[in-house]
């Protein structure tokens, strides 16, 4: 902890007083809070830890795109996301680059998802493929709208 006083470089602006110009700490401490503190929404625990996500995200890039079959990267649907934007990454399918993003209108997801869906298909019904070429084939469709889908995949035990 440094111990030399405090030594002001610059004038005092007018209208302070003397003894602000002469002191530099506060007389007197500031006062704690008293009222209790604020009741946050606690957080829930996961279910399944960080590291399994991205062993799925993993086996899903090995797949190839569920649209024509080229060497694929992991989009997460956004039809599970909710208001936050980003769904599990459980909640994720397999695209190449081209249907994923570079595309453009119609032909990549990111560049319109209305009419992408329109032409391929919805994003349920490409996770319920993807999820069943991983081999989870007691998936079904209704499964799919839940937050915990990978306990459901991997510990379904833990779902009792």
């Amino acid at each position: 902890m440094k111990r030399t006083p405090l030594v002001r470089k610059a004038p005092m602006a007018r209208g302070t007083s003397t003894l602000a110009r002469t002191q530099f700490k506060a007389s007197t401490p500031k006062p704690r809070k008293t009222t209790p503190p604020k009741v946050r929404a606690t957080p829930r625990p996961k279910l399944i830890p960080d590291a399994l996500g991205l062993a799925h995200m993993g086996r899903v890039a090995e797949l190839t795109c569920c649209i024509c079959k080229m060497p694929a990267e992991v989009h997460h649907c956004r039809t599970f996301a909710g208001g936050w934007g980003k769904a599990t990454d459980f909640h994720t399918i397999p695209l190449c680059p081209r249907h994923h993003r570079y595309g453009g209108s119609g032909v990549a997801i990111h560049a319109g998802i209305q009419t992408w869906q329109g032409l391929y298909g919805t994003e349920e019904q490409f996770l319920l493929l993807t999820i069943h070429r991983l081999g989870f084939l007691h998936i079904e469709l209704h499964h799919l709208a839940r937050p915990d889908l990978g306990v459901l995949l991997y510990h379904p035990e833990r779902l009792l």
